[in-house]
């Protein structure tokens, strides 16, 4: 989880040059590191959401375009992270189905999905995992994806 995107203008902490445009409140606790962006490696510390309100890992399971999926270990280029967005079809487990959802392919290109479809699993950052539903509110859901945001756990 790189944290909560703007998909309004394309912004999103997987892409070093357009992190520092967001809010460094909404960064994730994986997040792109280094001098354009800004931003370094978080500790335990900065998660001041609190490690059991806040996402680290979700699982990414897609009907169709198979190959699709983002690499959470290499943040050289965008699409390459998890962000969370207000946009409810990035917790599709169709892209194509998200895609002409969302009428976007960047953000279905950072979302998740799971089988059977209805939960997905996400490993928050105190090590629990819980499933998520797929109509959880997406203000909660992006509270969630922040380690900084001031937000609270909610239903999920």
């Amino acid at each position: 989880m790189s944290g909560r995107g703007d998909e309004v203008h394309g912004r999103y902490f997987d892409n070093p040059d357009l992190a520092r445009q967001l809010p460094g409140a909404w960064r994730g606790v994986l997040h792109t590191v280094g001098s354009t962006s800004g931003l370094g490696p978080e500790s335990f510390a900065s998660i001041t959401d609190g490690t059991s309100n806040t996402l680290m890992v979700g699982e990414c399971a897609t009907r169709t375009n198979l190959g699709r999926r983002t690499f959470w270990v290499y943040s050289f280029t965008s699409y390459t992270l998890s962000s969370a967005t207000l946009d409810s079809a990035i917790l599709l487990n169709d892209y194509d189905q998200c895609r002409d959802a969302t009428g976007n392919n960047g953000e279905c290109n950072r979302g998740w999905g799971s089988f059977p479809a209805g939960v997905i699993n996400f490993v928050f950052c105190d090590g629990s995992v819980h499933p998520i539903s797929q109509g959880i509110d997406m203000q909660v859901f992006t509270g969630l994806a922040t380690i900084a945001g001031g937000e609270t756990g909610g239903d999920y």
